[in-house]
């Protein structure tokens, strides 16, 4: 496919190269046509047989390149008949896409339109299948088709990410990965529209005529297909799109699968279009109404232009209609003027088919499609699409709208071109209205709008209340036009101006650590007063003037330095504790926030755990004296014996369960023990009130240092195999055993043979501590004793004893 890239990105205008792939997906996949349960229509019945599917023509031009088909609107209704209920928020009718925008392309080698500009950015997928449709001139029909035969999303209700970043099939070829630069659905939708018009106002790839059709891509396959008469643009597009053709057994499976030369990508097109929009041909196309369009802009107005007859009610006015931005029946008129050249060309319809339709329409891009309404046999004729960019004849401005102390602020401007004099405006806010004149100086409208004066400026202010409302400005139009709204803004007002704030409020020895901010709108560059209550008493005071980088993202413009931390003794016990921001100018003093607190005080509190280690037992808690932050010492006594340790290990556990006391109460000690049982008491030593507190006894057994395990033997030809293993507590490493038999050493050897039992019973040491040894003696009765060798504290240590009998 690098060759078609290549070829084809030299015959378009201001356009990325196209490529030109075969397209492929999860439904017209050549190797498998099956139907999942979540994408398939209720209405296939999948083991039918195609009727009706003419390989040389699959579908009419008519159809194909028909940029009316649908409006947005009515592809929105069919993705929601299809789809039902979303499973997973990604499907289709729920989905929202994204693109950039698309410059207009032209073929230099023809000349013709590919795709006109198209609007890029976020919308809903049936805004941008329209937006595709309009400005490439192939039915939403087409695509929606399209979509559906590649991943099934028409009637998906759970598509995955492949399928969504797929959705077309665009630049997809079936040898090779698909182009990520066309990822995404809004992106496919864009991609696989142009191509599908660009084979034809291009003229790349087949063209209508004879070509040779493939069944299948597969090496196996190759060479099997016939020659097909191509007699039309839309059914060569579907063949340089996908460039198969359905095989007898594709045919004879309707939606199912045939044999393994089967591809179905065209045959699905086909089914799919049929079972939801009807035949593939237009039925009596050459009946439908014809003539010709232009479009005249002025200020403010478009006139549709031109004329159109019905072959079949040829002296008969048509109904002329036009969609806009995809709303239909924006507008309609009646085809009735006097056209004496019309009239000459067609002297039985006469002279009044003449358009001459007469519209205002608001300033900016619009497209403009019209529509001529079929009288009799045929169908309605879409007489094309046109973008179009209109200058407004209603008024012009601008505003913003920002919270003040006890109501809105609204500034802007705005003049209508009808007039110099100063505009009305008429000012809503939530369901009242009040009018008001933009004269106020504003030198910089002027400049933009030369001869009509600098007194085109809005600042008022509109009482409100509390919460949020809805404010929108609307400049009342003078001459051609309408009024205009020139904004609607979303506003919170603070009543009467009353500082704003939040609290934190923690427990601390001796009584309460309050934090948080406040500042008052009224003034954001000066610090409000913090009043702190406790029981509705005063207990402190402060200034929220501390820095609070925060504050800046939440509330622009009224700078960091509104924090406040302050503490406030309290006697133990439950405390609802208050905080007021005190009130700079209008408004009144404003509570920032109450909660309770639990001041603590008396003995320490907390608790204890131990573990065996090599050197000791390890002694982990923590313990707080409510009375103090500071950490306190803690009495460790073992079978009786003091020890003292102080509790200021970093604990953040227990810091965010006390923050008021912070994280460095832990305690974390190795103690030395010796072997045997032992009981190990802690005491949290007293602080102010309270008396010394038992934090927690355990009992534990300290093992002996001296190496531990056990042998067996067994007799052997020539002697006996000594088996058994052996750990010295003190290394992880092999230990040495010695062997004596007969109360004589025989034999000095390393516990280093594999034994997983013994490393699973004991993990730290891992497995190497196995014994395995063939010790040779002459035949008779002995007594063998090994004994593992001890390393570091303890002692050499007797493993096993056992009397046997040899023999040769």
């Amino acid at each position: 496919m690098i060759g078609a890239w290549a070829v084809l990105s030299a015959v378009l205008v201001a356009q990325p190269a196209l490529a030109v792939p075969t397209a492929v997906g999860d439904v017209s996949s050549s190797v498998s046509a099956s139907l999942d349960a979540s994408v398939a229509d209720a209405a296939i019945v999948k083991a039918a047989p195609v009727v009706g599917f003419d390989p040389g023509n699959i579908i009419s031009d008519a159809l194909f390149y028909d940029s009316g088909a649908m409006s947005a609107a009515e592809i929105q209704t069919f993705l929601d008949q299809k789809i039902g209920s979303c499973q997973n928020g990604r499907c289709l009718n729920v989905l929202t896409v994204e693109f950039s925008d698309r410059a207009r392309f032209v073929s230099q080698t023809t000349g013709q339109l590919v795709c006109d500009a198209i609007k890029g950015g976020r919308m809903r997928a049936s805004e941008a299948i329209y937006r595709a449709q309009v400005a490439c001139g192939i039915s939403a029909k087409v695509i929606l088709v399209t979509l559906q035969k590649e991943q099934g999303l028409v009637t998906s209700k759970a598509p995955t990410d492949w399928n969504l970043s797929a959705a077309m099939g665009a630049s997809c070829p079936d040898n090779a990965p698909c182009d990520p630069a066309f990822s995404g659905t809004g992106p496919q939708i864009m991609k696989g529209t142009q191509q599908l018009k660009a084979y034809k106002a291009t003229a790349f790839g087949r063209q209508p005529g004879v070509h040779f059709i493939t069944y299948s891509p597969k090496a196996a396959c190759a060479g099997q297909g016939t020659n097909v008469n191509v007699v039309n643009y839309a059914t060569a597009a579907l063949y340089n799109y996908t460039p198969y053709q359905p095989n007898p057994s594709a045919l004879a499976a309707g939606f199912g699968e045939g044999d393994t030369c089967a591809s179905y990508g065209n045959r699905n097109f086909y089914n799919y279009y049929t079972l939801w929009f009807g035949s593939t041909q237009n039925v009596d196309a050459d009946r439908a109404p014809f003539g010709g369009y232009n479009i005249v802009v002025e200020r403010g107005q478009i006139t549709v232009q031109g004329w159109a007859i019905d072959p079949d009610e040829q002296t008969t006015a048509l109904s002329v209609s036009l969609t806009v931005d995809g709303v239909a029946n924006w507008g309609t008129f009646t085809a009735n003027s006097s056209r004496p050249d019309v009239g000459a060309a067609y002297p039985a319809a006469g002279n009044n088919h003449g358009m001459n339709g007469v519209f205002e329409i608001d300033g900016g891009e619009h497209t403009v499609c019209v529509t001529v309404k079929n009288i009799g046999r045929g169908q309605d004729a879409n007489f094309g699409c046109s973008t179009i960019s209109v200058t407004t004849a209603s008024p012009y401005g601008g505003t913003s709208a920002e919270a003040v102390p006890g109501g809105v602020r609204v500034t802007g401007w705005t003049l209508d071109t009808d007039t110099k004099d100063a505009l009305a405006v008429h000012i809503y806010l939530d369901d009242s209205v009040s009018a008001h004149v933009a004269n106020a100086y504003r030198p910089d409208v002027a400049k933009v709008f030369p001869g009509f004066g600098d007194f085109h400026g809005l600042d008022v202010t509109i009482p409100a209340a509390v919460g949020d409302h809805k404010v929108c400005a609307y400049g009342i139009n003078v001459g051609r036009g309408s009024n205009a709204l020139i904004g609607c803004h979303d506003v919170t007002v603070v009543a009467k101006g009353d500082p704003v704030g939040r609290m934190t409020a923690v427990a601390q020895a001796g009584g309460v650590r309050v934090t948080g901010w406040a500042h008052d709108p009224n003034d954001g560059s000066k610090s409000v007063g913090v009043h702190v209550y406790a029981d509705g008493k005063a207990v402190a005071s402060t200034t929220a003037d501390l820095a609070r980088t925060d504050l800046t993202d939440a509330y622009p413009g009224v700078g960091p330095n509104h924090g406040y931390d302050v503490s406030a003794k309290l006697p133990a016990g439950t405390k609802q504790v208050c905080t007021y921001g005190i009130n700079i100018g209008l408004g009144t003093n404003a509570l920032l926030s109450c909660t309770s607190v639990t001041v603590m005080s008396g003995s320490p509190f907390g608790g204890i755990d131990t573990t065996l280690e090599s050197d000791g037992v390890r002694l982990r808690g923590w313990t707080i004296d409510p009375d103090t932050q500071e950490p306190i010492a803690v009495h460790v006594y073992i079978d009786g014996q003091a020890q003292a340790i102080t509790a200021n290990t970093s604990r953040p556990d227990v810091g965010r369960v006390y923050p008021g006391y912070g994280a460095l109460h832990g305690i974390d000690a190795l103690l030395n023990v010796s072997p045997g049982s032992h009981q190990l008491c802690a005491y949290g030593i007293n602080v102010g009130a309270g008396s010394n507190n038992l934090l927690g006894c355990t009992n534990f057994v300290v093992p002996s240092r001296s190496p531990f395990g056990g042998t067996d033997v067994t007799v052997v030809p020539g002697g006996v195999q000594l088996r058994g293993w052996t750990i010295d507590p003190d290394v992880v490493e092999p230990i040495d055993v010695h062997v004596y038999v007969d109360g004589r050493a025989v034999a000095v050897l390393t516990a280093n043979s594999p034994r997983p039992d013994v490393a699973r019973a004991y993990p730290g040491y891992g497995p190497s501590h196995g014994i395995d040894a063939k010790i040779s003696m002459p035949p008779g009765s002995h007594q063998i004793c090994s004994y593992g060798i001890n390393r570091g504290p303890g002692e050499n240590a007797l493993l096993a004893c056992q009397s046997i009998t040899t023999t040769n």
